[in-house]
């Protein structure tokens, strides 16, 4: 009695979700007189597209990728290229500014094209002041390690010396021997000018050294130099990366063909055998998360009684070895309580919702049908694939050419300065100039001011036109996403709305696309700006967590709004997507815009709440199950091969033997997506159009049933089950 209670309540409140479709003789699918939909948001797409092209010419005029992969000095100019053919070496004059990963490719000291790294330690103030060298050996020494500003005629000449060569920043103060990594001059902390340890408290330039009074500590440099090992760590990480793809890349290859095979006879044995392949698919679930689970226990056995110290993720952190993690019991332990979760939370489903379950089945069988009277579709999203290639290769291209856009910053020095109004106006650090000569204003208060070279950065301009590229790299993608779903949803609906389905008309799926071609183009764009502007938005909550954590600012407020922010967007990015889907289905078959079709999408599922409640995530779930067995399959077969579990498989020693293993997981998991996809549009499409079906006719000889007899079990059952006894004759 309760839930016919509820049921009433239901009906009787139906009427604010809009009133049912009506039966119509001349309805049978897709109108084909129709007009084009949302011609605004498409306009506004194509002026975006244009103006993506024009940021696309400036990028490439002012842009060169090749300063993001070798050293380029402090004006901008590859090492190693053009008229520093001969100088393929970076030298920063002082290191010790450059304490920041972040600071490597734009740290705030001049920086030089070499043809050698400097082998010995340089002091060439000091060389003159203690050892009574003459200006022009002392100049002959620096030169190799000066900018460009310094020709070789200037060694012998007495006008400018080297105290002058050093203030104006043509010429390093010192320099220490150094390696070559990555292309960049960076110290080698071995033994000092002594031939003794280089420690935290060596100092290499004291106080009086250098005609600035700087005073270079060796801790400082360390530092420098720590930060930068930092990232030649990553370099070398990445090439032991690459070095296991390389080696294991036809096996990859074959991997994911074996894969796509794998998946496509799932699919097609879903056509005959739907409900056999479903339940093979929970029950293959079960075993192989419970196989997960006691592989992780016997491991964790193993190592949990070790008695190494680096048993924990804090001890150990994070290194560039990863094979470390599989020897922490730690690793183990997170995750078999991971997929223990997992288990019980999909036995919980089998149990309660077996009925459901049963008649998510009877929905998955009716899409197998249509996908087998029309094939074409498991092909078809080829299509949409190589237009995302497309659009992502755009966008790294353009990403690649706008880091590269950079231009000389110079900052205001006025150490030198004897009016004290002129420092306290201008203090030394935080004045900008606009290039290398001062303000007037300043230098009429302190001829002695000039502008430094303080780094070679990319531009504001280059800043704000990246997060540009970023947003159409997202409206770009659910562009081609949105294409996809109403392409499919105009075929599958035109199968359900096909009384005699040997009467299906010809080339459906082509019909599809060139209706939405024609006629709907600014509908997809204006759903998918609304989900690319709430991705924007998350992608900002997340980049102000980073610079939070950067910062170290843990104030709780901020983290507890940011968090919540978080996960209402997220929630509503997800139910965004779920309205848009059904709009493209609602204008795929009426071809109205899309708010018209989201109001009626939305009003249509309302209106029968209880069926969505029944069937709305069951099959989705299902569905998912279905490409878990296909990647765990692959993910367990790869790991014993790959791990030399298999002796009859001689695979060649690789740095980690993971890598190619996630490689198969990630790829079989973008495969088995691409072929379930066309069946999770065919059961939303189907369904519609089921309750839709329920709402225009009744089942009898005038107003027929388009359903299949297999589909009508769901009606029965809801009718049975959420309707009240004077619900039945309807």
């Amino acid at each position: 009695m309760g839930s016919s209670n509820k049921v009433e309540d239901f009906r009787s409140d139906e009427s604010q979700y809009g009133r049912k479709h009506e039966h119509d003789e001349d309805f049978h699918g897709p109108i084909n007189k129709r007009s084009c939909t949302d011609v605004i948001c498409l306009l506004l797409f194509l002026v975006f597209l244009g103006a993506w092209i024009a940021v696309a010419v400036y990028a490439f005029a002012n842009g060169n990728p090749q300063r993001l992969i070798y050293p380029s000095n402090s004006d901008g100019e590859i090492c190693g290229r053009g008229n520093y053919t001969e100088s393929p070496k970076l030298l920063f004059f002082d290191l010790s500014r450059c304490a920041r990963l972040s600071s490597v490719t734009g740290c705030p000291t001049p920086q030089v094209c070499v043809k050698e790294c400097p082998n010995d330690f340089g002091r060439p103030w000091a060389e003159i002041n203690d050892a009574g060298n003459s200006q022009t050996d002392v100049k002959r020494k620096m030169f190799p390690f000066c900018g460009p500003k310094m020709a070789e005629s200037q060694i012998t000449d007495d006008s400018i010396t080297v105290k002058e060569l050093i203030l104006q920043k043509i010429c390093p103060p010192w320099w220490v021997p150094s390696k070559t990594l990555l292309g960049r001059c960076i110290p080698s902390f071995q033994t000092t000018e002594d031939n003794q340890p280089m420690t935290n408290e060596t100092v290499i330039i004291d106080s009086n050294e250098t005609p600035e009074n700087e005073i270079v500590d060796g801790g400082v440099l360390k530092k420098a130099v720590n930060y930068i090992g930092k990232l030649i760590d990553v370099r070398s990480f990445g090439e032991r990366i690459y070095s296991d793809l390389a080696t294991t890349w036809w096996m990859i290859i074959l991997a994911l063909i074996l894969a796509t095979i794998l998946s496509l006879v799932w699919i097609i044995l879903m056509r005959f055998v739907a409900a056999v392949m479903v339940w093979t698919s929970l029950i293959l679930s079960v075993l192989l998360l419970c196989v997960g689970i006691v592989y992780c226990y016997f491991r964790y056995s193993q190592l949990k009684d070790d008695p190494s110290p680096d048993d924990s993720w804090l001890n150990e952190g994070f290194s560039s070895n990863l094979s470390v993690y599989s020897e922490l019991s730690t690793t183990w332990l997170v995750l078999l309580i991971i997929l223990a979760v997992v288990l019980l939370i999909v036995l919980i489903i089998l149990i309660f919702l077996r009925k459901r379950i049963k008649l998510a089945i009877e929905l998955i069988e009716e899409g197998s049908i249509a996908v087998g009277h029309m094939m074409s579709t498991l092909i078809f999203p080829v299509v949409p694939f190589f237009c995302d290639l497309v659009v992502i290769a755009w966008f790294v291209l353009l990403a690649a050419f706008l880091a590269s856009v950079g231009e000389q910053s110079f900052m205001l020095n006025i150490s030198n300065c004897k009016d004290p109004s002129a420092v306290s106006n201008y203090p030394r650090s935080g004045y900008k100039c606009d290039g290398e000569i001062p303000p007037e204003n300043v230098t009429i208060l302190c001829p002695e001011a000039r502008c430094d070279f303080f780094k070679y950065g990319t531009t504001p301009m280059a800043n704000y036109l990246q997060i540009f590229n970023v947003f159409g790299l997202l409206w770009g993608l659910f562009f081609v996403s949105a294409m996809e779903e109403m392409v499919m949803a105009g075929a599958f609906a035109a199968w359900y709305w096909t009384f005699d389905k040997k009467n299906l008309p010809s080339a459906p799926l082509t019909r599809s696309f060139g209706r939405t071609f024609r006629y709907h183009l600014g509908t997809l764009a204006f759903g998918s700006l609304i989900i690319a502007i709430i991705r924007m938005i998350r992608l900002v909550i997340e980049f102000i967590e980073q610079k939070m954590k950067e910062h170290r600012q843990d104030n709780p407020l901020v983290k507890a709004i940011l968090c919540m922010c978080r996960c209402c967007f997220w929630c509503l990015e997800t139910f965004m997507k779920f309205i848009n889907r059904n709009a493209y289905i609602m204008t795929a078959i009426y071809g109205r815009n899309f708010c018209w079709s989201a109001k009626e999408a939305f009003s249509l599922l309302m209106r029968n709440i209880a069926r969505v409640a029944v069937l709305d995530k069951i099959t989705d779930f299902l569905l998912l199950l279905g490409k878990l067995v296909i990647v765990g399959t692959m993910g367990v077969l790869s790991f014993y091969i790959f791990s030399g579990r298999i002796d009859k498989i001689q695979v060649e020693d690789l740095n980690y033997y993971f890598v190619p293993v996630f490689v198969i997981i990630v790829g079989s998991f973008f495969i088995a997506d691409v072929f379930f996809d066309v069946y999770e549009m065919a059961v939303d499409t189907l369904f519609l159009c089921f309750l839709e079906d329920i709402e225009r006719n009744d089942g009898s000889a005038d107003k027929p049933y388009y359903m299949s007899k297999d589909l009508r079990k769901i009606l029965n059952y809801v009718k049975d089950n959420s309707r009240p006894p004077t619900a039945k004759s309807e």
